[in-house]
This record gives C-alpha cells, sequence and structure tokens, in this order.
C-alpha cells in the first residue's frame, strides 16, 4: 500500500532492543508534528518525553509502516527483537 503524507521526511533514529530490555531514541525536533515507524521484528512503543516501553504498549507487527502525531521533544522506546525505525516528519 502506497503513502502520500505530503509532509517532509527528517531525520530516522534506529533504536535496538534486546528483546528483554526497552531502549529508547533521541528526543524528536520541536518541528516535528508525526513519526513513522517501522520495525524489523515485532515489538511494543511507546511515545514520551521519558518513555520506557513494556508489553502493554502499542503493538507493532514486524514490517508495518505506521504513523504517529507526537509532541515537540517527544521519543519513542521499543521492547522487542529487533530494530525500529523512527523518520521525523514535518
Amino acid at each position: 500500500m502506497a503513502y502520500n503524507y505530503g509532509l517532509y521526511a527528517g531525520t530516522t533514529h534506529k533504536v535496538t532492543s534486546s528483546g528483554s530490555s526497552a531502549a529508547s531514541s533521541t528526543a524528536f525536533d520541536d518541528a516535528t508534528i508525526f513519526v513513522r515507524v517501522v520495525a524489523s521484528a515485532a515489538g511494543h512503543i511507546i511515545f514520551a518525553s521519558s518513555p520506557t516501553a513494556t508489553t502493554s504498549n502499542i503493538y507493532l507487527p514486524a514490517g508495518q509502516i505506521e504513523v504517529f502525531k507526537v509532541a515537540p521533544g517527544d521519543k519513542v522506546a521499543f521492547i522487542g527483537s529487533g530494530d525500529l525505525y523512527a523518520t521525523e516528519m514535518s
């Protein structure tokens, strides 16, 4: 499925989780409105200024592209057995 959001793609953050512990990105730029995420393996994500992902958070299947609205300075945390790629969109 093709997506056309009409947004500028900015910095991509790579977040690697060992599977049993959460990892988080650096803070998103203040101009970032949305974040496009995709993971190499299924896992769970959460957005906040100081996030810690748990298995109770948003489930993200492997290879599934999702777009989320975020607040200035938010970060994304990921727990799973792979890499999460979060691209800032503005």
